[in-house]
């Protein structure tokens, strides 16, 4: 099983980074790269930044 394929499964059972990363032993910014590359947002903050990235500004 790859690295995402983990996460992935872990994310299906717990749905928190804090427990994924207490299953897998990821780092926190591993699991949420993952997440966030798979299409998964995981907090407001993501989900504010995604919104404002589809209506083409950056973070700069």
């Amino acid at each position: 099983m790859t690295s995402t394929e983990i996460i992935l499964s872990a994310y299906e059972e717990i749905q928190t980074i804090t427990g994924i990363k207490k299953k897998t032993g990821y780092s926190w910014q591993r699991i949420a790269k993952t997440l966030s590359t798979e299409g998964i947002v995981v907090n407001e903050t993501q989900r504010i930044i995604l919104k404002l990235y589809e209506k083409g500004l950056s973070a700069d």
